[in-house]
């Protein structure tokens, strides 16, 4: 049987709609035996992930997808355990000060769309709903509750991207730090989804420590998943593949579904070679 592997999804311990169980679930489902767990800037999903998979006979790797920032743009980083440094003190402690940051960026969100746009959301009901990290998505599921006339693209169009009055930018750790960061904790480092960087041609990346790369995704454009692992091979870093699953079955823009794309055969044998796994 061919092993296949997921390794870039969310729960709601980020911003997924899928709590970790059922993340885990609904892998099973789609018959995907590995999974790796990279909420955003936390790892407070992957315990429940781990007990819950155990029931399933799915394999859960610990990870996090951490956001940096490189050349004036957002880089995001997935760092893969392999052991039990994501429990660290330390680095939960750093977790918790992103946190306590993004709590203040989405306070003064929401005070922006009331002064700027007389849109009134519940700061409130974002923490309620949001399981304690806030982004993104959250703020935007309190606006489409007072504005239904948007669709989701056009409330992150309008409202909550780069250049817009209200918004504020996410707090972000430069791309070198991110990376020694996760090293620290004994983690592989993967350049996320290559294909949305805009300013920067990604072979530059490879000028830095990363270990490997999602040269697979979802949202490659043609050539780039043949040229992108040609670039791993070239540098001699693994070959990472993930649908960055976070849910929203029920909006009109989602994120792909588990298993759209998988990492099986050599790049998984590699990748978990370079984990210390054997499976």
């Amino acid at each position: 049987m061919t092993l296949r592997a997921d390794l870039h999804m969310h729960t709601t311990s980020s911003d997924g709609t899928f709590s970790p169980t059922e993340l885990v679930n609904r892998a099973k489902n789609k018959e995907i035996d590995i999974i790796a767990i990279t909420d955003h800037d936390t790892v407070e999903g992957i315990e429940e992930a781990i007990e819950a998979a155990k029931k399933l006979n799915i394999k859960v790797i610990p990870g996090i997808e951490l956001s940096t920032t490189y050349n004036g743009e957002n880089i995001h980083i997935i760092g893969y355990f392999k052991g039990n440094g994501y429990k660290d003190p330390s680095l939960i402690n750093f977790l918790e000060d992103l946190k306590e940051k993004r709590f203040t960026r989405a306070k003064k969100i929401v005070e922006n769309m009331k002064s700027i746009h007389n849109i009134h959301i519940s700061f409130d009901e974002i923490m309620k709903n949001s399981d304690g990290v806030i982004a993104r998505p959250h703020i935007a599921r309190e606006i489409l509750k007072v504005r239904p006339d948007l669709t989701w693209d056009q409330v992150f169009y309008k409202y909550l991207s780069d250049g817009c009055p209200a918004y504020i930018p996410s707090v972000k750790v430069p791309l070198e730090e991110g990376i020694a960061l996760l090293k620290k904790y004994d983690a592989i480092v993967s350049l996320a989804h290559p294909t949305i960087i805009r300013k920067t041609p990604v072979k530059k990346f490879m000028e830095f420590n990363f270990d490997a790369m999602e040269a697979i995704y979802p949202e490659n454009k043609f050539g780039e998943t043949g040229r992108f692992i040609s670039l791993c091979n070239e540098h001699n870093i693994l070959v990472t593949a993930g649908s960055d699953f976070h849910g929203n079955l029920t909006q009109d823009t989602m994120h792909h579904d588990i298993g759209t794309v998988a990492l099986e055969g050599v790049h998984l044998e590699n990748f978990l070679k370079g984990l210390d796994l054997e499976l």
